[in-house]
């Protein structure tokens, strides 16, 4: 049985720089030497995986833009493959472990191919499986934020939706510390009234993403104005939803009617102690959509700057976090995409 050489077996130095490593990842099984290649040969199983693997490998080589680190990976997966003696699990699971590597690093070639959002390009992927869904989702071209006035996508200078998108209940104006408080909450909905509830695609996008959340976590948005010569502030909180509902059922003393200005920080100190027990998600109110039954969000950086009025003018998106919300009320980050380096011979 004769095993087709890959490109490697065909590099003179290599075979001469390193005479004991078997420098292709198909071989002449007339010509195995080692125990390990004749088990391979001797195995239909083991010589299945080692055909899968040199197209993988061969595949890889040609699409990679160093094909002389590709050649040194494969020669050290050679070495520990090797390593494995007479072990035939052992030689298994080093074919299995190298064919997720290459497959990996294809599908985030892949992904890089397309056309990513802003111009960006994949910088770290926990979980290649579900990446390309995550950034393919309406919420990764949303480049605007509350409290844009200029924005990638924006015709316009007018001041964008001060609220956040994904809200389903609202504390109060001028209280808590904060301008504004919203919130997303899982609510107890009996049959009859979702019958009755409004089928437009955005209430329902909201309500799904608010049955999703992890149990006992609910969302909290925080706004507050600091005057026009400052940036306004705007947060996004995991909290306790028990504690929320204990804090929306305290009632905000009254203003005095006498005073100039709204006072703002009635009940700030019981907020803060919720705030205590929960985790900022981000410095902004970001989109949030489903995958897999899961609460995502996409958390957006800018090269821009804050202008008179405490809005934002965001010059250029120069990168996309996407990060799932967990029950510890922390937040895992997925994948991210980000402004690709400055080429060294680019004049600055």
């Amino acid at each position: 049985m004769r095993k087709r050489d890959l490109i490697l077996s065909s590099c003179v130095w290599c075979a001469v720089s390193v005479p004991l490593i078997s420098l292709a990842a198909s071989f002449d099984c007339s010509r195995a030497s080692t125990s390990v290649e004749r088990l391979i040969c001797a195995s239909g199983d083991l010589s299945r995986l080692d055909d899968v693997l040199a197209e993988a490998y061969k595949d890889a080589r040609g699409r990679s833009s160093n094909a002389a680190r590709r050649g040194r990976e494969q020669r050290q997966w050679l070495v520990r493959r090797d390593a494995c003696g007479e072990d035939v699990a052992c030689i298994r699971t080093a074919y299995e472990a190298r064919l997720k590597a290459l497959r990996t690093e294809d599908r985030r070639s892949a992904m890089n191919a397309v056309a990513l959002p802003f111009g960006l390009q994949s910088t770290y992927i926990r979980d290649a499986r579900i990446c390309g869904a995550l950034f393919s989702n309406p919420a990764a071209s949303e480049g605007c934020r509350a409290n844009d006035v200029v924005c990638p996508g924006k015709a316009d200078n007018i001041g964008t939706s001060t609220g956040p998108l994904n809200t389903n209940g609202f504390l109060a104006y001028n209280a808590y510390g904060y301008t504004e408080v919203s919130y997303l909450a899982k609510e107890d909905r009996d049959e009859e009234t979702e019958q009755f509830d409004d089928p437009n695609s955005l209430t329902a996008d909201t309500d799904e993403v608010a049955d999703a959340l992890p149990k006992g976590v609910a969302v909290l948005f925080l706004g507050r104005f600091e005057g026009g010569r400052h940036p306004r502030l705007a947060e996004m909180w995991a909290v306790d939803v028990a504690g929320l509902r204990e804090l929306a059922a305290t009632p905000l003393p009254p203003n005095d009617p006498k005073a100039m200005f709204i006072d703002r920080e009635r009940n700030a100190d019981l907020l803060k102690a919720l705030l205590k027990t929960g985790e900022r998600l981000a410095a902004e109110w970001p989109p949030m959509f489903l995958h897999g039954g899961r609460v995502y969000f996409v958390e957006r950086e800018c090269s821009g700057t804050w202008v008179y009025g405490g809005d934002y003018v965001c010059n250029r998106v120069i990168k996309l976090t996407f990060k799932r919300l967990e029950a510890n009320r922390k937040a895992t980050a997925f994948y991210q995409l980000s402004t690709p380096p400055r080429n060294s011979n680019e004049k600055k």
